[in-house]
This record gives C-alpha cells, structure tokens and sequence, in this order.
C-alpha cells in the first residue's frame, strides 16, 4: 500500500490572530504636502525642507529616496511593550520631478533637533572636463580611529566600485566631485595642539583621486554615512540594472544649513 503526504501549509505561525498583530510592525504614515516651490531657496538652487523637530534622536532616524518620493522613517521602542516590535513612522514628501540621491543633503540641527532636507537643483549632464562637486559635509573628530587623517580603502563586485573612507581623530570638511572617469575626495583637516602658548589648529588640505574603468553618472552614485565611522560611496557599474522604485537610503548629518 502506498500513502502520499501533501503540505499544504508553507508556513505555520502559532496563536491567535491578535497574538500575530502584536508581532508585526505597525507603521504610522504621514504624506507632507505642500506646493513645492514654496521650498525653493532664495538664491534659487536647489529646495529647503523643514521636517520640524521628529523627537528623537539622530539614530532612530534613516532618510531614503524611492522613486521621487523622500521620506524619514523613525523607529522608536514601544514603552507598553519592550519587547514587542517597535513604533514605525514614515513622513514623506512628493518631489514633482525625478532626482538622484546624491542630489539630497540632510541635517539635524545639534540644538533643537530639527531636521532639514535640501534638494539641489539638477545639474544636467556632467561635464567630462570640468571637476563638479556634487555633495560636501563635515566629519566630526573620531578618538577611537589611528590615524590623525581620513583613511579610505576601495573593493569591488560584479554590480559595483565600492569606497569605504574612514574618520579620523581630526574634524574634517568633505568634498566629493566627478571629472570624467575621475573621483576627487577632498579633504579640508583642522588638527589641535597645544604649546606654551595654549591650543591651537593646523588647518592642512588634501585630496584624493581614483580612476575608474567607466565615466561615471550621478545616477549610477550613491553616498550612505556610517555615522561616526566616516561614509561609504557605490558607484553602480555601467552593466548594473536597478529598478527606479528600488529605496536608497541617504545618510542624516549633524550640523546646519547657512543660506
């Protein structure tokens, strides 16, 4: 005698339907409409958004571009529920035309903790002979880091160039520009001493440049912070395909917009 045993069930959860709500991770969305010009800076570059004070720290809160929608997701414990899953709230904002992410600087304030999201304007088509910078920002002094300068170490896939640039135990003010095939880092380092005098800064400039094996376009790249650590930079390979509505994520600094 044969028997035949089919599964119809490819997965089992037990409990309840309510036990099951309580795992899932309920999310809080909340679309910020406005006529979006009224952003418009006054020098007419680029677009200033105020998110306003989102109560609470730098870390519960991540930046991403999914097609030409920006929205911050903040993620908090739940305070009936340790351990539960926690509170997710996502505010969104609709850009009325395509952008690239690098197109994008975002800031908290580090006194009210207001966060600001500012859009420059496209720059249309690279020019392969001219150095354009298309984000800048400033790294804050990292102890736990060796080196009194910015370390940066470079490895690659199938998809993409990877660049991974590390802090240093100096403040840094960061510049990233493209020239054709070209990648320029530069680097602006304000390092502190003291002699008989009292304390004083050496202020040194640097850059690096990498060729790569393709020109390169800013909707093939892509900047995500690694907070006190320093930023990783991905640029996608010619060959590499990813879908428009894909999520990129866009680092949150620390620090203000002077305009």
């Amino acid at each position: 005698m044969t028997v035949c045993a089919c599964a119809l069930a490819g997965n089992y959860v037990e409990g309840d339907e309510e036990q099951r709500a309580k795992r899932e991770i309920q999310v809080n969305r909340e679309e910020r409409k406005a006529k979006f010009d009224d952003f418009e800076t006054e020098d007419k570059k680029g677009y200033l958004i105020n998110a306003g004070n989102l109560k609470c720290e730098h870390i519960n809160l991540k930046l991403f571009k999914e097609a030409n929608v920006l929205h911050i997701v903040k993620t908090m414990p739940n305070p009936d529920e340790k351990d539960g899953p926690p509170l997710v709230s996502d505010y969104r904002w609709t850009v009325p035309y395509d952008f690239e992410p690098i197109s994008v600087l975002s800031k908290m304030h580090p006194l009210s903790n207001e966060v600001f999201l500012y859009l420059s304007k496209p720059l249309g088509s690279l020019d392969p002979d001219k150095e354009i910078e298309v984000t800048s920002f400033t790294m804050g002094p990292n102890l736990k880091r060796p080196n009194n300068k910015m370390d940066m170490k470079n490895s690659m896939t199938q998809d993409y160039v990877l660049f991974q640039c590390f802090s240093s135990t100096c403040k840094e003010d960061v510049s990233v520009c493209l020239k054709g095939k070209t990648l320029i880092i530069g680097t602006k380092r304000y390092e502190v001493g003291q002699d008989d005098e009292g304390e004083f800064t050496n202020i040194s400039n640097a850059k690096k440049s990498v060729n790569l094996p393709f020109p390169v376009t800013l909707s093939a790249f892509s900047l995500t912070s690694q907070g006190d650590e320093g930023f990783t930079i991905k640029i996608l390979k010619p060959t590499t395909k990813v879908e428009s509505s894909a999520p990129i994520e866009i680092p949150i600094q620390i620090g203000t917009f002077d305009f």
